[in-house]
C-alpha cells in the first residue's frame, strides 16, 4: 500500500510544504521525501500506485519516471 503525507521543509531560509510518498511492503517501508511541492500530483500518483500494485523493485524507477515529467 501507498500513501503521501506533507512535511514542512526550509530551502533558503524559506519554509514549504513538500510532499513525501511511503510505500509499505512485507519486509518494511521505503519513503521518498520531498518529491514535489503540487500535493494534487503527489495524490494522483498515489492512486496510481495503489491501482497498479506496483512491486517494491519496481517503487523507485517510478517515483523517478514522476519526478521526471
Amino acid at each position: 500500500m501507498f500513501k503521501f503525507m506533507g512535511n514542512t521543509y526550509e530551502s533558503d531560509g524559506c519554509s514549504y510544504t513538500g510532499y513525501d510518498i511511503m510505500g509499505n511492503f512485507d519486509d518494511g517501508d521505503i519513503t521518498f521525501c520531498d518529491i514535489s511541492r503540487n500535493k494534487d500530483d503527489v495524490e494522483k500518483f498515489v492512486h496510481k500506485l495503489n491501482d497498479s500494485d506496483v512491486d517494491k523493485i519496481h517503487f523507485q524507477d517510478v517515483v523517478d519516471d514522476f519526478l521526471l515529467k
